[in-house]
């Protein structure tokens, strides 16, 4: 890259694209501070981006030492973790952490940086080093569904809804669910409205999608909405009226109890992986419906 700051947003910009691990660097100091609001991004995007800094010698600290900045104090509010290494040894432990937390769900930005000590010579060699192994020996978090009786009963409340509505979220785009969206979305012939990194999910000139120009026009007088993989913020009014229809029943589908929650009525709330939960509730809808002919 031509410069520090263009590398946070191309590591972003990857890791949206291919749903893994946009990696970035930059030296102490100035590469730490050009690369602020790149990660910032990524950090509201959740995408999972690992930026990896230089650091000035520790000792250094407070007595002028050439490019003197503290990666932690700068990035803690922005990024999952940050961690400040000092021990070449722990490089390899920090560094596999890194890759699995940053795509551990919600997916967000991890910082390392190393002091010129971590990246000096190994004085202990190779053995001294921890958490040194392949990539592939180290499996990752299983997705999980849900409770079976929670999706007969949202399916259920979807079907006998009058004007349900479906909206999607960031969750849907990181799960890689939308070949199952579409499914649901034409079995029950429900709106879809598409928000932030899920547009798209579906196509947009499907016949059962509609953008953010109409929303209010069609969901104003809804009775039943699905919301699924998305964290309700200020760009959707924190799910309140006059943006949300009040008497609305309120069906969540999130695969983070704590992103997906916020103090509103809700009918259901499923914690799952929203690819796994559609597939679920395609299943169980497709019977009942058969009984309803």
């Amino acid at each position: 890259m031509r410069h520090q700051q263009s590398a946070a947003f191309a590591a972003d910009a990857y890791a949206r694209c291919t749903l893994t691990p946009g990696v970035c660097y930059g030296t102490a100091g100035m590469g730490i501070t050009d690369s602020v609001t790149g990660i910032n991004q990524a950090w509201l995007a959740n995408s999972p981006v690992i930026g990896l800094f230089g650091m000035h010698h520790w000792d250094g600290g407070r007595r002028g030492v050439l490019q003197e900045a503290y990666p932690g104090r700068i990035l803690d509010s922005i990024t999952k973790s940050t961690v400040e290494i000092d021990d070449g040894n722990l490089i390899p432990l920090h560094l596999h952490r890194a890759f699995r937390d940053c795509m551990a769900y919600p997916p967000g930005p991890v910082a390392l940086s190393f002091t010129m000590g971590a990246l000096g010579p190994m004085v202990r060699g190779e053995k001294a080093l921890l958490g040194d192994m392949s990539p592939g020996d180290v499996a990752m978090p299983s997705s999980a569904e849900a409770d079976p009786s929670a999706i007969k009963k949202v399916v259920q409340l979807l079907m006998k809804a009058e004007r349900p509505v479906i909206v999607a979220g960031e969750g849907v785009h990181w799960a890689q669910a939308g070949p199952e969206l579409q499914e649901l979305v034409e079995l029950l012939q429900i709106p879809l409205h598409m928000r932030r990194t899920a547009r798209g999910s579906v196509t947009e000139d499907h016949p059962l999608a509609f953008g953010g120009a109409y929303r209010s026009e069609v969901w104003r007088s809804a009775d039943v909405m699905l919301i699924i993989g998305l964290r309700l913020g200020w760009l959707e009014w924190y799910g309140l009226p006059p943006a949300w229809p009040p008497d609305a029943k309120r069906i969540v589908v999130h695969e983070s109890a704590t992103d997906g929650w916020s103090p509103l009525p809700t009918e259901a709330f499923i914690v799952g992986n929203p690819r796994l939960v559609l597939r679920q509730m395609l299943d169980a809808a497709r019977p009942m419906l058969k009984r309803a002919r």
